[in-house]
């Protein structure tokens, strides 16, 4: 079964080139730009893991993980970020933290690590 995956990025040729990497390991992808937009998304569709660029909320790192824990505590929330100092504390509320960029052979691998179908 294959999942699906919530990408939110600010960055539009940063969540482009990762909807293709993820594309192609035969997921299906849901692509957001704005963290408003991703939420309504998020409670309308069913979405096995959401990844959530760390600096799309205003608030602290937290709260973007937060927000979709809230809503679907069961859902996995992977953040990544270029935040080195992001990356070694670590974010409440989510299940993994990620430094950008992913090589694209790891996804397979991170995504089994939080879901049981990855």
């Amino acid at each position: 079964m294959s999942l699906t995956i919530l990408c939110v990025d600010d960055q539009k040729a940063v969540l482009t080139t990762l909807a293709l990497v993820l594309k192609s390991f035969g997921y299906t992808v849901l692509t957001s730009t704005s963290f408003d937009e991703a939420l309504s998304i998020f409670k309308s569709t069913d979405v096995d893991v959401v990844l959530l660029d760390h600096a799309l909320n205003s608030g602290p790192p937290e709260d973007g993980p937060r927000a979709f824990k809230t809503i679907k505590p069961d859902v996995p929330v992977i953040v990544h970020s270029g935040n080195v100092e992001v990356v070694n504390a670590g974010v409440p509320f989510a299940d993994r933290v990620l430094a950008k960029p992913v090589s694209p052979e790891q996804w397979p691998d991170i995504l089994r690590s939080v879901t049981s179908k990855g």
